[in-house]
């Protein structure tokens, strides 16, 4: 069994009762990924073969996640260190992400990593509270602002139809009901009722 790898600078995310393992990196035999989200590799810069491997050293992109140098077909391209760990022991799967179960970007050991769906991924962000949906005319889905939102709860209080409101609004039906429900736009306050008529 290999010692847990201190040079990761996060010595807590490597559990060190799992021996670490390595699988080549399909992108180029010459480099290896082990279980422990290290990424080695048995050729020099001039591509001469080592003597022993290079443990090579671990950056992180913009968003979080671990990445690192892997030449291929004589270019350096960065690639994301829980892809490579995904690939090598679960299979390449395409159209799919990588999920880390626990959350934590950093953490690329093979038993907190597996393959799920675009939206799967998504939800388990959401569900982590590592996204927050966006509200309101934020979101991609929204059909009304939220100064309309406003005007339908407005209606609604001072008792206007849903047929009359989504007539003089120009909306579909469907989209007052959900308000009247608290189904959607829950962020906007309800006002009071208007004794202006």
């Amino acid at each position: 069994m290999t010692k847990a790898p201190f040079s990761l600078r996060e010595p807590h995310l490597v559990d060190a009762e799992y021996p670490e393992e390595w699988e080549v990196v399909h992108q180029n035999p010459w480099y290896e990924v082990s279980t422990w989200g290290r990424v080695r590799s048995w050729v020099n810069n001039v591509s001469r073969l080592r003597r022993r491997p290079k443990i090579l050293t671990i950056s992180q992109d913009m968003v979080g996640y671990r990445t690192v140098g892997i030449k291929t077909l004589g270019k350096r391209k960065t690639t994301l260190v829980h892809r490579l760990v995904a690939e090598a022991f679960l299979g390449i799967q395409e159209g799919m992400e990588v999920n880390h179960k626990n959350g934590e970007k950093k953490d690329n050991r093979l038993e907190n990593l597996e393959w799920c769906t675009p939206s799967q991924n998504r939800k388990h962000a959401y569900d982590q509270g590592l996204q927050v949906a966006p509200k309101g005319q934020n979101n991609s889905y929204a059909t009304i602002t939220d100064a309309q939102a406003l005007e339908i709860k407005q209606r609604l209080v001072d008792g206007q139809s849903l047929k009359g409101i989504s007539i003089a609004m120009g909306i579909p039906d469907y989209t007052a009901q959900n308000i009247k429900r608290h189904l959607a736009w829950k962020h906007i306050p309800w006002p009071e009722k208007s004794y202006a008529s």
